[in-house]
Parts: structure tokens; C-alpha cells; sequence
């Protein structure tokens, strides 16, 4: 219920926002805090999680050691790549999920009937729904979601669902998705996923920087099958339990 009450606030100017009325603070990457000016009187943590920190890692350390208490990294070559000066405030902390955002409400049917009256993205009973869900940016590769439909038989469609805060690339998507007429939908953004696991066969998720994938945990926990990249908390997942995607 928090989480649905407080508004998002990107970037720096954010911090002074949240800070006043947090106990405490958790960031997320963020490697410029030192430059910012603003009181030090509550705990800090930062948040490891994506793939592109590993190659930033003594640069977090040294400053993490300066101005936080705690670095939390999402999977354990997160962890492992901090060196050992920072060890003893580093842990490794895998992002959870809500399961109740995955409980499906309208079920298959219902949701692709709804989409096919939109009259933009019709859905036949045949067709394979490919799902993207999550931020549209560079490293996500979200363009690449769309250039794969030309290997694709004319009855895979996929449904992109995310925003673009850069608010840069989505006209950059919709342009390749123009080459592609009936077969990609977008959506800005759904609370509750359930129902598009349902109504979907698929889950893309193309990312080059991911470290533990919220999307990728959902569509485990839903049975949705996935395809993605070779990204660590893959492999360890699968080295857990068993096959679980397409890598």
C-alpha cells in the first residue's frame, strides 16, 4: 500500500524530497551522492543491481565507505565483485516479489478479447503473445524485442508494457513497431501483472544489464516461460533449480 501511495521521483533532485521524511534511505546505483549536499543524520543504503555496477564497483566502494551504511547487492557477483575493504558493510539481499500482483483477475480470454477491442492490437486464438515488461531504455534493448518479430511468424505478436522516462526512445520503438503493423501493443503500465501472464506465452526480456530481474522472477513464480540474456541471477537460478529459461 506504501509503495502505491508515494509518487516516483527520478533522479537527483529527488533525494531532498524523500529525505525529510524517511527513517531511512535506499538508493539504487547512485554514485554521486557525495556531490550532493544534504544531511547525513539517517542510514543510507545503497543498492547494487544491475550488471553495468560490476565495472564501477571501486568506485561504489570507496564511495559507499565515505557516505553510506550498508551496500546491498541483488546477486552475489554483485557482492563479489566489491573489494574487500567494503566487505564487511556488503550483503547480498535477492529482490522479492509480490505475489499478489500476480494473482490473474480476467484470466486469458477476457484479456485478449479486451485487447482485440481496441481495434490496435488484435488477438486470434492461435496467435503467441510475447510479453515485455518493464522500463523502455538503451540497455533493455526493448527495440530489439521488435526487430525479432522479422524471424517471427506472421501469428507472434508481442505487447510492450513500460514507460520511457528518458520520454526519447519510445518514439525511436514505435517507429521499428511501425514496420510491423497488428503486431505490437503498448501500454504504459499495469499494477496488478496476473492477467497479462495469463493472456501472454512469453516473456522477453533482452536486457545487457540486469543483475536480478524483477520481471524474470514474476514470470518464474506465474509459469510464464522466459527468454533472456545470459545474466548472472540466471544462472545461479537455474544452478538452484533447474532450467527455467531460454539463455
Amino acid at each position: 500500500a506504501f509503495r502505491r501511495e508515494v509518487p516516483t521521483l527520478y533522479g537527483k533532485e529527488s533525494i531532498p524530497k524523500l529525505w525529510n521524511n524517511s527513517d531511512v534511505l535506499v538508493v539504487w546505483g547512485l554514485r554521486d551522492i557525495p556531490e550532493i549536499p544534504w544531511p547525513r543524520d539517517k542510514p543510507i543504503i545503497n543498492v547494487l543491481h544491475s550488471t553495468s555496477d560490476l565495472h564501477h564497483s571501486k568506485e561504489i566502494a570507496s564511495d559507499s565507505l565515505r557516505w553510506c551504511n550498508f551496500v546491498a547487492g541483488v546477486a552475489e557477483e554483485c557482492t563479489n565483485s566489491m573489494p574487500e575493504s567494503a566487505r564487511h558493510i556488503v550483503a547480498t539481499i535477492p529482490n522479492g516479489s509480490e505475489l499478489q500482483r500476480l494473482e490473474p483477475r480476467l484470466g486469458r480470454d477476457v484479456m485478449r478479447r479486451n485487447w482485440s477491442a481496441t481495434g490496435v492490437f488484435e488477438l486470434r486464438p492461435d496467435d503467441i503473445v510475447l510479453l515485455y515488461l518493464g522500463r523502455i531504455s538503451k540497455e533493455k534493448q526493448t527495440h530489439k524485442c521488435v526487430m525479432a518479430l522479422s524471424n517471427l511468424p506472421s501469428n507472434y505478436k508481442l505487447l510492450i508494457v513500460g514507460k520511457d522516462h528518458s520520454q526519447k526512445l519510445m518514439p525511436i520503438v514505435r517507429e521499428v513497431a511501425d514496420q510491423f503493423p497488428g503486431r505490437v501493443g503498448f501500454c504504459s503500465h499495469m499494477e496488478d501483472i496476473g492477467d497479462l501472464h495469463a493472456m501472454s506465452d512469453v516473456l522477453v526480456a533482452p536486457s545487457i544489464a540486469e543483475a536480478h530481474s524483477l520481471s524474470i522472477n514474476e514470470a518464474w513464480l506465474s509459469g510464464l516461460p522466459v527468454v533472456t540474456c545470459n545474466y548472472p541471477t540466471a544462472r545461479a537460478m537455474e544452478k538452484r533449480h533447474g532450467p527455467m529459461s531460454y539463455l
